[in-house]
């Protein structure tokens, strides 16, 4: 409810709150509203595991469904060949940080055409391992984007990411009002 609005205005967002808050919507809301279908990637999104990759996807899929935009999530133990034959028509790509960077190094995803950049669950990446590759899968993109990161917690790590690749950031967080029993 609080970050929907800023998502749409373009603004450079801060979230923190708890899985199953929204943060998905949250973030999809400018995805389906700003980008027009042109099978260059407009949008990536970044996730820590295949299993969110795979969910974020597909939810996309599903609120967009009438806009058209293709949806591609790219992640490891999945073939690297049905994604590189996909990719030059995508424009959401959602996938792990070691799979997107496979594809940089093979010349097979071009970042110049992002729009919009989400790091959904930035702690639960830092906490992999995977700081080094999100910096340099950022540095990858065009610096005017809108970028938004997603996380449980805002960690020194997060804020300091947030300093050196968001411009003018608003920081929303909401605490968790939610049931885990009841999440699917």
């Amino acid at each position: 409810e609080q970050t929907i609005p800023l998502a749409l205005a373009g603004k450079d967002i801060i979230g923190g709150s708890a899985t199953g808050s929204g943060k998905t919507l949250a973030f999809a809301s400018p995805i389906m509203e700003n980008l027009e279908p042109n099978g260059t990637v407009q949008s990536l999104i970044m996730a820590p595991t295949r299993e969110l990759a795979e969910q974020v996807a597909e939810s996309i899929k599903i609120f967009s469904k009438n806009k058209g935009l293709k949806v591609l999530p790219v992640y490891g133990g999945a073939s690297i060949e049905t994604q590189i034959k996909r990719l030059p028509r995508t424009d959401v790509v959602v996938g792990t940080p070691g799979r997107i960077l496979d594809h940089l190094k093979r010349r097979t995803l071009r970042l110049d055409g992002v729009k919009i950049l989400v790091l959904d669950e930035v702690d639960r990446m830092f906490d992999m391992g995977f700081k080094n590759d999100v910096e340099k899968i950022i540095d990858r993109c065009p610096s005017e984007r809108q970028t938004m990161l997603f996380s449980a917690t805002i960690s020194s790590g997060i804020d300091f990411l947030a300093k050196k690749h968001t411009k003018n950031a608003i920081e929303v967080a909401v605490e968790s009002h939610i049931d885990h029993e009841k999440l699917k």
